[in-house]
């Protein structure tokens, strides 16, 4: 018994444990900052490609706004082409407005009664007022969301009032979800070679 008391005091048992816990605490930390730029370069990513896809949706709805038809035409119109266009597993809603909070279209097919309908909603109320870009995040239930509300330029940019809005809700839980599967894995491999160490 007194050995291994002797042994747990000795130098030989100390500089080893001294070096395991230096170990130890500079991959808690190199973990901690791996993860926070991983995640937030996910995000910005995710954000951009969301982004992206809005542009090329504005630049297929302009004309359709600009056009001198009646309402209906134009909601007609904006539906064949929100049925056409390819949502993936990311987007959840893509609604487009004229300048007053009208919904022209949405994807969501159990939401169309709210087409021809004004929107209730304050991020589209502030983009209606100030013509500016709203983007948020919010969770409902366990699920992480992002919104992008943007006015839509005419095709002329020129001639100065925007012609819609476009609103995209968004899943962005599936980036945090490979952000965590990520961590595990880097957490599990570091303790794993603390062990073989």
């Amino acid at each position: 018994m007194n050995k291994m008391k002797r042994f747990f005091r000795s130098i030989q048992f100390k500089i080893p444990m001294l070096f395991i816990l230096l170990l130890v605490i500079s991959l808690q930390l190199i973990v901690a900052n791996f993860l926070t730029q991983l995640e937030s370069q996910m995000v910005s990513n995710f954000q951009e490609q969301i982004q992206l896809q809005v542009g090329f949706l504005k630049n297929n709805v302009q004309p359709i706004l600009a056009k001198d038809a009646t309402d209906e035409a134009k909601m007609a119109e904006i539906s064949q082409l929100l049925q056409d266009y390819p949502t993936g597993n990311s987007i959840v809603e893509i609604r487009i407005m004229d300048m007053q909070g009208y919904i022209l279209g949405t994807t969501n097919q159990t939401q169309q009664s709210v087409v021809g309908t004004r929107s209730t909603e304050a991020d589209v109320q502030q983009v209606v007022v100030s013509n500016t870009v709203q983007s948020y995040n919010f969770t409902e239930g366990e699920t992480r969301y992002w919104k992008y509300v943007s006015p839509i330029d005419p095709v002329n940019s020129a001639s100065g009032n925007p012609v819609g809005i476009i609103s995209v809700t968004s899943n962005i839980e599936s980036r945090y979800t490979q952000v965590k599967d990520i961590g595990v894995i880097f957490i599990s491999s570091s303790i794993f070679v603390i062990i073989l160490a």
